[in-house]
C-alpha cells in the first residue's frame, strides 16, 4: 500500500491538501490559545504581587466614603477591569502641615504653619497578578517601590499615591 495514492490521498483516505490545511489551523489555534491562556493564568499572570500604596492628605469626607466600601474592590483602568484588587486599607490622621499665609500689617507676608485636622493618610494593600515579572506592569502602571501610583477601583479613585512596599511570588 502506497502512502500517497494516484488521487493525492494519504493512505487512500485523506486528501493531502486538506491535511496540510488542518495542520496549519491546529498550529495557529495552539499558538493563539497559548497566548490567550498564558495571559489569563492565575487571574491574568504568572506572578502575584502584593504591594502597598500610601496616599497622603485625603479629605475626611473621601476617607469616610471609602471606609464604607466592601473590600476586596476590583482595580480598573481606562474602563477595563484589571487583574488586581484592593484587599485592605488603613488610615492615620495626617501629620502633614498645611502652610497658611497671613498678611502682615507691616507690609510683608507672614507664614503660619498649622496641622489640617480633617485629612488622613491612607495606606492600601493591593494584590495583583502580572504576566511579565520584569516590567511588573498592571494596566499602564509599573509596580515599583517609590513610584507614584493611582489607586482606581470600581468605586473610588485616588491619585498621587506612592508605592511603599512590594513583594512578588510566582503563581502556581
Amino acid at each position: 500500500m502506497k502512502v500517497i495514492d494516484e488521487k493525492g490521498k494519504l493512505f487512500g483516505r485523506i486528501n493531502l491538501i486538506d491535511l496540510l490545511v488542518l495542520i496549519a489551523i491546529l498550529v495557529v489555534g495552539v499558538i493563539l490559545g497559548g497566548k490567550l491562556l498564558g495571559d489569563n493564568t492565575a487571574l491574568g499572570g504568572s506572578t502575584k504581587l502584593t504591594y502597598t500604596v500610601k496616599v497622603e492628605n485625603v479629605s475626611e469626607d473621601v476617607y469616610l466614603a471609602i471606609e464604607k466600601i466592601q473590600l476586596p474592590d476590583q482595580l480598573m483602568a481606562a474602563g477595563n477591569l484589571l487583574n488586581g484588587k484592593v484587599i485592605g486599607m488603613s488610615a492615620d490622621k495626617s501629620k502633614n502641615q498645611v502652610l497658611q499665609v497671613v498678611p502682615n500689617p507691616n507690609g510683608g507676608p507672614s507664614s503660619v504653619s498649622m496641622t489640617n485636622p480633617n485629612t488622613y493618610d491612607l495606606t492600601f494593600t493591593i494584590e495583583a497578578f502580572v504576566a511579565n515579572d520584569v516590567k511588573n506592569e498592571l494596566g499602564t502602571q509599573e509596580i515599583r517601590v517609590g513610584k507614584t501610583h493611582i489607586v482606581k477601583t470600581q468605586q473610588f479613585e485616588l491619585e498621587q499615591g506612592v508605592i511603599t512596599s512590594c513583594t512578588a511570588e510566582k503563581a502556581s
